[in-house]
């Protein structure tokens, strides 16, 4: 199918270790419409991202932090950016940084896209198993108070009482469960 618009030029118009907005403006032809409108759109670029599933004897390992932007303490699945790696790369050594944890034994999941009509974001989703405990980590450095771990009987009612509240962190527990149920066919 082809794509419904004309790019005709895109201009960095912000920029930040963590992300860029670029401002594009294109012309787009409506669906079984003669005429077409000209648009600007702002997208926010951002490297691909990736969340880890660590699994330690049946229960998930969640970080405690907490984000400014909602004044609120929250209760996530370890992740971060690429930072120019590949993402299984970057998912070992966020799982490390943030947990104090390693692995030999990690698989790619599934990847979604976090929020397409805003941003180019990738996030690519890995379990991680056979969790070795070190004592390497950045928690303090990432903000990250405590580690909690989550009975994976316990996910539905984390969610459903808001004590898990990321969008990320639940589409990845989600593919986490229909993973598992595959797995167990």
């Amino acid at each position: 199918m082809d794509k419904p618009y004309l790019k005709k030029d895109s201009k960095k118009v912000f920029s930040c270790p963590w992300f860029s907005i670029n401002q594009t403006s294109f012309t787009r032809k409506y669906t079984n419409l003669t005429y077409y409108a000209n648009l600007t759109y702002n997208i926010v670029e951002k490297e691909d991202s990736v969340f880890i599933i660590p699994v330690l004897n049946s229960k998930i390992v969640l970080v405690k932090l907490f984000r400014y932007p909602t004044d609120k303490w929250s209760l996530e699945l370890p992740a971060g950016g690429t930072d120019g790696e590949t993402p299984i790369y970057a998912a070992l050594r966020e799982l490390q940084e943030e947990t104090g944890y390693s692995t030999n034994s990690i698989k790619k999941i599934k990847e979604f896209y976090i929020a397409p009509g805003i941003t180019n974001n990738k996030c690519h989703i890995f379990l991680a198993e056979n969790l070795i405990k070190t004592d390497n980590n950045k928690q303090e450095e990432e903000g990250i108070v405590s580690l909690e771990k989550l009975s994976i009987s316990n996910i539905d009612d984390y969610i459903n009482k808001g004590i898990i509240n990321d969008g990320p962190t639940i589409t990845c527990l989600y593919y986490y469960k229909l993973y598992e149920k595959q797995r167990l066919r």
